[in-house]
């Protein structure tokens, strides 16, 4: 079977230039293989909402379209390539906010991951003024999980096949003029990853693991 890894990342970046971000993405997951599950994408300050649905409807007065492409390794073939693309926006100027996300991972020519979602936000003033608010998110997707050859930490098994998971995500966020602190957790049903053609049974499984993200930043006007 697939060896489990855990892995614990943080990530501080600061950018100046009218935005002062301070900005901790903490993910803790268990990963199938060496790949990861979740898209890493570097400006990850600029679109939070890719990563916490409670992020949905930021923008006020209209809405916001984001798209993200990453390509590592440029000299090889069959690098890791990591494409996106989302949008969010309030309905009508109100409390409550949607969003969409599609995006398409390639860690190897082996490993692919496709996958979109739907998120739901409501925004909750904490204040008459509205200068402190707490919204709540929700996000319902599905993923597509390829592999083609692949052969876990070089054994002799060989795995082809596509396996289709359906996934929650819920995330919370605390606004206050420019500041912005949130916490999410992705893949919160951990389902099984089960691939028919080398396992028709279903005897054996790997289950995508629920990960957990902190993300803390100021915008400095």
């Amino acid at each position: 079977g697939m060896k489990r890894i855990n892995n614990l990342s943080k990530i501080i970046t600061m950018k100046i230039h009218k935005i002062i971000s301070l900005v901790a993405l903490l993910v803790a997951g268990i990963q199938l293989s060496d790949a990861q599950q979740l898209p890493v994408f570097n400006n990850y300050f600029l679109n939070p909402f890719f990563y916490n649905p409670a992020r949905a409807g930021t923008e006020v007065d209209g809405g916001r379209i984001n798209l993200g492409f990453q390509k590592q390794w440029d000299r090889m073939p069959e690098g890791p390539i990591s494409t996106y693309g989302s949008w969010d926006g309030r309905i009508k100027s109100g409390n409550m906010a949607l969003g969409a996300t599609i995006y398409h991972d390639r860690t190897t020519g082996q490993w692919q991951n496709t996958g979109g979602s739907l998120a739901y936000a409501y925004h909750v003033p904490l204040t008459k003024d509205k200068a402190h608010v707490l919204a709540i998110g929700l996000q319902a997707g599905v993923s597509s999980l390829s592999l083609n050859g692949f052969r876990p930490h070089d054994e002799a098994e060989v795995i082809s096949g596509r396996s289709a998971n359906f996934d929650l995500s819920v995330g919370i966020n605390y606004h206050w003029k420019g500041l912005n602190v949130g916490f999410s957790v992705p893949q919160v049903l951990g389902n099984k990853v089960r691939f028919r053609s080398t396992d028709p049974t279903f005897s054996t499984s790997t289950n995508v693991q629920r990960q957990y993200i902190f993300i803390g930043s100021y915008d400095a006007k």
